[in-house]
């Protein structure tokens, strides 16, 4: 470092305090993410994340069309919090929270928090208020979930109703913006992610291109350090009855690794996330296993090892 840019840090860090200026080689370990919380899917978090999971001290956005597991992958990595010491907060306005189906991905239900706000205000304040109580620092891999931003109302649209609706457009970008600016300090010094659950809208009259959007401005959009977008694929049958689904994950954003990575991952209704599945179908994919290879023990292996994931 030359002598003007070490005086340049030590002047900031004297006016400013300690953490004020750092020297990106010296301080890398300051500047980096260093801990994730497993999703407990292997090609999501050593692939499609590309650093092991979800980044911790960050806000991930998950978002897609109706049906395609956004609620059972955020169960999924509740589970994983808890299993890493960490707390799981799950903040719920969809009104779709299933203790027997958090069972199935492995869910502590004893020792979940679940707040119930009736806006987007009151979760922002709650979602505060509960990162607070957290000891700052090392405190376990800390997770909450929002299911979801667009299910919340704005504290206008839950005492006003519809009435002079149109007058009241812009108050959720505004509200998700001033929440995303506060947790932005907030989620490294507690750490916490937050997994911010969100749907999709058709944009009208959009011929070419991507025709989705997801509501409630950009604020999430440009706050998120990662963006995870589902699609629903094929359905896994036995005989007439539905019991899985082949969902493609795809990081539309990731300031961790490299962006728009996307694989294939199994979800079986009755017992969770298939991680083995999805190893041995990625390896496939990426041509490191021969297309008619079985799901088996010996294949996971085989594609670990081949996709140098051991």
């Amino acid at each position: 470092m030359s002598d003007y840019a070490k005086r340049i840090v030590e002047k900031i860090r004297k006016e400013f305090g300690a953490d004020s200026a750092l020297r990106l080689g010296e301080d890398q370990a300051k500047s980096e993410v260093r801990e994730v919380i497993p999703t407990g899917i292997e090609v999501l978090d050593r692939y499609v994340l590309g650093i092991g999971g979800l980044p911790v001290g960050r806000l991930v956005e998950l978002y897609s069309e109706e049906g395609t597991g956004k609620t059972s992958f955020a169960m999924g990595c509740a589970a994983s919090a808890q299993r890493e010491g960490g707390v799981v907060v799950w903040c719920e306005t969809e009104e779709a929270i299933s203790t027997e189906r958090m069972k199935t991905f492995g869910v502590d239900v004893d020792d979940l928090v679940v707040l119930q706000p009736g806006s987007i205000e009151e979760a922002g304040q709650q979602v505060e208020t509960a990162l607070k109580v957290l000891p700052a620092g090392k405190a376990g891999a800390n997770l909450v979930v929002w299911d979801s931003i667009a299910a919340t109302p704005t504290k206008a649209e839950a005492e006003g109703g519809l009435a002079d609706y149109s007058q009241r457009m812009g108050e959720r970008a505004r509200s998700l913006g001033a929440i995303t600016r506060l947790l932005k300090d907030l989620l490294p010094e507690r750490h916490a992610t937050l997994l911010a659950v969100n749907q999709v809208r058709e944009k009208i009259g959009v011929m070419f291109g991507d025709k989705y959007t997801t509501p409630g401005g950009h604020a999430v959009k440009f706050a998120a350090s990662v963006r995870l977008q589902l699609f629903g694929g094929k359905a896994v049958k036995e005989g007439d009855q539905h019991v899985g689904k082949i969902i493609t994950f795809m990081a539309a954003k990731n300031r961790m690794a490299p962006p728009w990575r996307k694989a294939q991952v199994k979800l079986d209704y009755a017992a969770g996330w298939e991680n083995l599945w999805s190893t041995v179908n990625h390896a496939k994919d990426v041509g490191k296993l021969p297309e008619g290879v079985h799901t088996t023990e010996k294949a996971y292996a085989d594609a670990k090892e081949a996709l140098g994931w051991v």
